[in-house]
């Protein structure tokens, strides 16, 4: 089974290389599709999971998601930006931030994010297609791209200006963020 799915990866990255600029977006559509999506991509993680997560939780709560704890244990590293009403608005945030910070998983904070976010392995984007104001239940799947190179710059750009969380003795404590001047 593992030299099978070698050979398909090989392949796969094969017909990637050549997708033509109209294979650089998918559509993924309704809350289940979406959710479905979500999973497979951190499953499928192999080196490192970036994201934003802001309030409110649309598609799948902290209590549901578990995927992201098989992640971890296999060894990808998680870098979360969590805007700052997910700890207000969200029940359960500070221990899931305490949880997630003891498994080695890395957290900042941060006032507010333009947007939800997931990057896979500097591979794959995950992107709600609604925004705040206008919500809609879809998403986009971006390929590597430019399009993917400015989402994970700005994801950078963010963690860059996030407060740091740390986690001692029980209690979540966020530190001010770095000085970047």
């Amino acid at each position: 089974a593992e030299l099978e799915l070698g050979s398909l990866d090989e392949v796969y990255r094969a017909a990637a290389a050549d997708r033509a600029a109209a294979d650089v977006v998918d559509v993924v559509e309704g809350k289940a599709g979406i959710r479905r999506r979500f999973e497979q991509l951190q499953l499928a993680a192999n080196d490192e999971v970036m994201a934003f997560m802001t309030a409110p939780t649309a598609v799948i709560s902290a209590a549901e998601h578990t995927v992201e704890d098989e992640a971890v244990a296999r060894g990808v590293r998680y870098r979360l930006v969590f805007e700052r009403a997910m700890l207000d608005d969200e029940p359960g945030t500070y221990d899931q931030i305490a949880g997630a910070v003891a498994a080695g998983e890395q957290i900042r904070v941060t006032d507010s994010l333009p947007l939800k976010l997931l990057i896979v392995d500097h591979e794959l984007a995950l992107v709600p297609i609604g925004s705040a104001e206008s919500p809609a239940e879809g998403a986009l799947l971006v390929r590597k791209s430019g399009l993917l190179d400015a989402l994970e710059a700005l994801f950078e750009a963010e963690w860059s200006r996030g407060a740091e969380i740390v986690v001692s003795a029980g209690f979540v404590l966020q530190l001010d963020a770095p000085d970047l001047g």
